[in-house]
Order: structure tokens, then sequence, then C-alpha cells
């Protein structure tokens, strides 16, 4: 069957349509929940943001995800003592793992798109509500908030703009973390920043904003700071998961 006009294109890149329903993909000869038409592309550490973003739906039920994606319970369990259960600081860690290769790769393969939405499928993650699958389609996703944003300023930031940019993401200080992560720092660099502030949510939100704004991230695969990713970091449910805030943001630059 030919793809319809909502096929959907998983990825950040917006490459690989996978149909816009379980239906869809078994009529195509998909193999129903075997997601034969998804990317195969092997992920890194760099595509956590936009895997958190996939799957923030299924937090509460990360440690059978994590199974699914063939993780050692011992390794579960560690993530979970560390993060004092919080779903989404275990569904961070998880997913860290998973694409660091902290599991048998030569058994089950490296981390793909394919391999986390077969195990989305097994681990019975269509989503807290139980009803369409995750990934119905680019639509859904930007109404949990990943908004595109492109008529927002791309002019570059530096370090001479944290303050004004820190007065423009305050009220998001607590999620300061998954901020980080949507602005693609890495979670190593994260934990530093919340060990040497003692977990002060200001003070990490201050220091995560400086590292970005010094470019210390891949800024050439994901562009140099600017406002229009601020917006779109701001926005995303697994960032600061606030799109009014960045709508706000977006109409002052």
């Amino acid at each position: 069957m030919p793809p319809t006009s909502d096929t959907t294109y998983i990825g950040a890149s917006g490459g690989t349509p996978i149909g816009n329903s379980r239906s869809d993909r078994r009529q195509s000869g998909g193999g129903g929940d075997n997601f034969n038409s998804v990317s195969d592309d092997q992920l890194s550490e760099d595509d956590l943001a936009d895997v958190m973003e996939e799957v923030m739906d299924v937090a509460s039920r990360w440690r059978s995800l994590g199974l699914a994606l063939s993780l050692k319970a011992a390794e579960l369990d560690t993530i979970s003592s560390k993060n004092h259960t919080d779903p989404t600081e275990c569904l961070i860690d998880m997913l860290l793992a998973w694409l660091q290769h902290r599991y048998d790769v030569n058994k089950f393969g490296l981390p793909s798109w394919k391999l986390l939405y077969e195990a989305i499928s097994k681990s019975a993650g269509a989503g807290a509500s139980g009803g369409a699958p995750i990934g119905n389609s680019r639509c859904d996703r930007r109404q949990r908030g990943g908004e595109d944003f492109n008529n927002v300023s791309n002019y570059q930031l530096s370090e001479d703009d944290l303050v004004d940019v820190m007065k423009e993401v305050l009220d998001v200080a607590p999620k300061w973390k998954s901020l980080g992560l949507a602005l693609r720092l890495k979670a190593a660099q994260l934990d530093s920043i919340y060990s040497t502030n003692h977990d002060n949510p200001n003070y990490c939100l201050r220091d995560m904003l400086r590292a970005w704004l010094q470019q210390r991230y891949n800024f050439k695969r994901f562009g140099l700071p600017s406002w229009k990713l601020l917006c779109q970091a701001t926005s995303k449910s697994a960032g600061g998961n606030n799109p009014a805030l960045a709508r706000k943001i977006a109409g002052r630059h």
C-alpha cells in the first residue's frame, strides 16, 4: 500500500515513514509490530533528546521498556536506586545505558529507531492512555510540544547573552536537566553540573545554559546556540515542556 499524506517520519532528520496506524503497518506488509519500515540506522548518545521525546508518554513504564531493550535487570536496579525511582530521571538513565551499548549488542543489535519501536510494542507501550501507537504523526508530537519556530531568530548567541537567556527560561528552572538534554548537552555534563550546585535549580540552570552558549555540545550537527533552538527545546515535552513560554520567547525574538 503506498503511504498516505499522513505518513509519519521518524527521528530528528525526518527520515523513514512508518505509517499512521498499527493497522496501516499490517496492511502494508510491515509485519505488524515488527516495524520493518522503520529506520535501522544506528542511534548514539547524541540522539538521546529525540529518543526521549518519542517515549516520554511511557516514562512510568521505563523499567519494562528497559527490559524490552535488552538491558539487564541489575542495570535497571542501579538506575532505580540512583534516581530514587523518579520515572523521568530513570527513563533518561535507562535510555542513556541503551544508547551507550550497555547490553549485548552482538545478540540484540545496535540501537535504532526500529529496535526502539519494537521495544515499545513489547512493553505494552501505546502510551499511558493505552490508545494510539506512539509516534502516530508528526502533528501529534507538535501537540506534545515539538514546534519548529521557524520564524524565530537564528542569530548566534554567545556567553555574553547568558543573563538574557537565563531571564527568559527561569520559569522552567526545575526542569533544567531535561532542557539541557533538549539543547543537546551530554548527560555526564549535566550530572557534573548537578553535583557542583547541590541540585539548586537556578544555579544548575545557569551553568547548563553557560555550557550550551559555550558550544559544549555537537553544534556541527545540531546548530549553534540561537533563540530558535532555545524555543524548540523549551517547547518539547522532553525538554522544558512549556510551549506557552516558548511562544512568548518567540514573540520577543
